[in-house]
C-alpha cells in the first residue's frame, strides 16, 4: 500500500472518497492528519506527520503540544528516518511552540518568538532505530537519531514516545545543557493556594 492510500484510509469519509478510500469514523477526525505537516508553501508533505494542541489541564499552566512524526523510511526496511522537509516542518513546529531553545553546540538558552508548551514527540522508531541512511535516488536528505536528539533540545519537550522494539523501557534525560542553565519558560506559580513550586 503507498503511503498515501494509507493515509486517506485515516481521513473521515466524504474526504477520503475524493482518493478513492473508504475513510474510517475514528476520532479524532482523520486520527490528526487533518493538521498534516506542510510545507512553507502550505502543501502536505510526502510524509504522514502532524501536530496538534490539548488545552492546558489548569488555569494558568502551558498548554500541551503534541508532534506526531512519520518515520518509516520511503527506502523501506525495518529502520526509520526522518526526510529533509519533514525534518524542516519539525523544527519549525517545536520553534513556534517553544519560549526558546539551546543552539547546537554550546550557549545560553535563545528566544525562539513562539510561546511555551509542554510537548510531547511521537514517532514508531526510537532513536537507536531510526538509523536508515540506504541510497536515495531523489537526492532527499536523510536525518538519523543522532540528528533527532540533536533538535529536541527545546526545553518544553517532556516526552520521546516511540515504539519499534517492543520493549518497555523508560529513559531520563538530563538538562541538554551541563551546568542546569534552564530556559526561561513561563513565570513560576504555586501550585496550591499558599504553597510553592520545588
Amino acid at each position: 500500500m503507498e503511503r498515501e492510500s494509507w493515509i486517506a484510509e485515516h481521513l473521515p469519509p466524504p474526504l477520503a472518497s475524493r482518493a478513492g478510500a473508504r475513510g474510517s469514523e475514528g476520532l479524532p477526525p482523520g486520527h490528526g492528519l487533518l493538521q498534516r505537516c506542510t510545507d512553507p508553501s502550505g502543501k502536505s508533505l510526502a510524509r504522514g506527520c502532524y501536530s496538534f494542541d490539548l488545552a492546558p489541564a489548569a488555569p494558568g499552566e502551558p498548554p500541551l503540544h503534541f508532534i506526531a512524526l512519520d518515520t518509516a523510511a520511503a527506502e523501506g526496511l525495518d529502520t526509520g528516518n526522518l526526510d529533509g522537509p519533514e525534518w524542516d516542518w519539525l523544527e519549525k513546529d517545536l520553534e513556534s511552540h517553544s519560549a526558546c531553545a539551546f543552539p547546537p553546540g554550546e550557549g545560553e538558552c535563545r528566544p525562539t518568538g513562539g510561546r511555551f508548551h509542554l510537548i510531547v514527540v511521537m514517532a514508531h522508531h526510537p532513536e537507536g532505530s531510526l538509523d536508515n541512511t540506504a541510497p536515495r535516488t531523489d537526492g532527499v536528505t536523510q536525518h538519523t537519531g543522532a540528528e533527532l536528539r540533536e533538535l529536541l533540545r527545546f526545553p518544553g519537550v517532556i516526552l520521546f514516545v516511540n515504539g519499534h522494539t517492543h520493549t518497555d523501557s523508560i529513559e531520563a534525560r538530563k538538562l541538554h545543557r551541563e551546568g542546569g542553565r534552564r530556559c526561561p519558560s513561563r513565570p513560576r506559580k504555586p501550585l496550591l493556594e499558599g504553597g510553592s513550586n520545588p
